[in-house]
């Protein structure tokens, strides 16, 4: 019985794999009886052909003919038969061709109308980041792959070297890591020490004089990251060589000495000569820094000239709160730079350092005379100073009133001792400060300086009276019971029920080994951000960044992780003999 085509689902023959299979099978028997019905008259004539008698009773020739004649018969009727069967293929095989010139016209013509569809419409953009985001990622794998780290060898080139090497990388791609790569760009061919910028340049940055700028690569003084080196062993020459990229942007420039000194001219003259040439240029920059190679790079007298320098307080400087210029900048070559100061946002400088009855001493007086740091004080919103000789006794304090810092927000005191600290402290006023970083050197009491032998001066009740709103504290007293007692003093309020610095709501100290004598300072920090938490009249510690304390204090960790929204445990980066006695 022939099968109904509607017995296969249409519908399922676009996704359906056994739909597909019984329509297949169905429609293979139509087409056999099909075929069959276009040679049915051939084969009645091949059956008229045969001799009646050898049909057996369905038409057939009988499987076992009875004689020759009759074998003879039968194998002419199968020939005739496979003639006929070979027709049928035949029939067949033209018909698949036929389809299958069909279906490959389909295809050409389908291509030809995607072909027409991709040229006619207008072809959509494919999302990219913005410059400004791929320049950041660019400059954090610069920082991030350090040559002498032992992940990075050195043979083996960081990831940006491999991309300006790589010719599949775009032109523009290769312009945005060259702009991220640092470039120290000298002002004459002597070998500088790469490290004294280290810093500020990276791990692995480029490095060129101005005798190797050519035509291509003149683009480079200009960009944010080339940093100008003016070398003052050429002299004079130095601002001849400036003098050619006078109409080129300046970024940041390093001050230095290197080399064999090939001019007569004094260091303190070819600074003089620069400031009065490019003054305007310098005001521009976004960082100034004097790199010294030893302590008597610049030991020489400059008060001639800071008498002829030009004076800050004149007309036509820019408002205090416009200055941007990051300084690093001796404090007894400021006077050369007075008309470049009032442009200096965040200055470091060092304490500098005097002959007393035939001793050295560090002079901090010296700091705070009117012919230094108070030339830029009224702008500053970040001081940092270092007592690089820390070991040296402190001078007589002379008379003398406070230097304002109206603006400073941020101020940070490096390797200062017991015995000067408060000297320091005392010499300034600063309402504004938000930000205070403290870290004490610990010496030995002398009889030069027997003010060593005392107890740290600097106590939460101090800071508070000086600077009542601190927010940041970052302090390293260096000793176990000057911690303690700083900390106790933030924990709870004092006899009068105020407490200490309402303000603060960060806390950093100083990443050092830690040992089970130092717990009682990780429980008292607990105290200190568990009862401030608990205050209405403090803000709660939200930020805390600490040494990391192995295997034990996990309850007191545990803790400052749950009332501090942020706590860093830093690992140890001790390697000395001695046991730090504070944090």
């Amino acid at each position: 019985m022939e099968r109904s085509s509607n017995d296969v689902k249409l519908s399922g023959l676009w996704t359906c794999h056994r739909s597909i299979e019984a329509f297949c099978a169905q429609r293979t028997e139509e087409l056999l009886h099909s075929v069959d019905a276009l040679v049915a008259e051939i084969r009645c004539e091949v059956d008229a052909v045969n001799n009646p008698v050898l049909m057996d009773n369905n038409g057939c020739a009988p499987l076992v003919p009875t004689s020759i004649k009759d074998q003879r018969d039968a194998s002419d009727r199968i020939r005739m038969l496979m003639h006929v069967n070979s027709i049928q293929l035949e029939v067949l095989r033209r018909a698949t061709q036929h389809k299958q010139d069909e279906a490959n016209a389909l295809a050409t013509q389908k291509s030809n109308l995607t072909a027409q569809i991709d040229e006619s419409r207008t072809p959509s953009v494919l999302p990219t980041l913005p410059n400004e985001i791929i320049e950041h990622i660019f400059s954090y794998l610069y920082w991030l792959e350090d040559s002498r780290l032992p992940d990075h060898p050195a043979d083996s080139g960081t990831t940006l070297q491999k991309l300006l090497a790589d010719d599949d990388t775009s032109d523009e791609w290769k312009k945005l890591i060259n702009r991220q790569i640092p470039c120290l760009l000298k002002t004459s061919g002597a070998d500088a020490n790469v490290q004294m910028f280290g810093p500020y340049l990276g791990p692995h940055p480029r490095v060129m004089s101005f005798q190797d700028l050519t035509r291509e690569t003149n683009d480079i003084v200009g960009r944010p990251s080339t940093t100008i080196v003016i070398n003052l062993s050429d002299g004079m020459q130095t601002t001849e060589i400036l003098e050619g990229i006078r109409h080129k942007p300046w970024n940041d420039v390093f001050i230095s000495g290197f080399g064999e000194t090939r001019a007569s001219v004094s260091p303190s003259e070819v600074i003089k000569s620069l400031v009065e040439k490019f003054g305007e240029k310098l005001a521009g920059l976004n960082r100034l820094q004097l790199v010294e190679n030893s302590w008597s790079t610049f030991n020489e007298t400059f008060h001639a000239y800071a008498g002829a320098s030009t004076d800050a307080s004149g007309t036509g400087l820019p408002p205090p709160e416009l200055a941007h210029i990051r300084a690093h900048l001796p404090p007894r070559l400021l006077p050369l730079f007075r008309s470049v100061l009032h442009s200096v946002s965040n200055l470091e400088t060092i304490i500098p350092s005097s002959f007393d009855s035939g001793e050295m001493m560090s002079d901090i007086d010296a700091l705070f005379q009117e012919s230094r740091l108070a030339l830029c004080s009224n702008n500053l919103s970040s001081l940092t100073i270092t007592n690089v000789l820390s070991s040296l006794p402190s001078g007589k304090a002379r008379k003398r009133r406070r230097l304002s810092f109206p603006r400073l927000k941020h101020l940070c005191l490096k390797s200062f001792t017991k015995g000067n600290i408060l000297d320091v402290l005392g010499a300034m006023d600063c309402p504004s400060l938000s930000h205070f970083t403290l870290i004490l050197q610990t010496i030995p009491p002398s009889d030069m300086d027997p003010r060593e032998d005392r107890e740290c001066p600097v106590t939460a009740s101090l800071l508070h009276k000086m600077f009542p709103n601190l927010e940041f504290i970052s302090a390293g007293l260096g000793e176990l019971d000057a911690d303690a007692q700083f900390l106790s003093g933030l924990a709870c309020p004092d006899e009068s029920g105020n407490w200490m610095l309402p303000l603060l709501d960060s806390m950093k100290f100083q990443s050092r080994y830690v040992t089970f004598a130092q717990l009682p300072l990780l429980k008292a920090l607990t105290k200190v951000v568990i009862n401030r938490l608990r205050s209405e009249a403090t803000r709660d510690i939200r930020y805390l960044s600490i040494p990391e304390f192995e295997g034990a204090g996990s309850g007191d960790c545990d803790a400052l992780r749950l009332f501090a929204p942020e706590v860093h445990f830093v690992p140890r980066t001790y390697y000395g003999r001695d046991r730090p006695r504070g944090w």
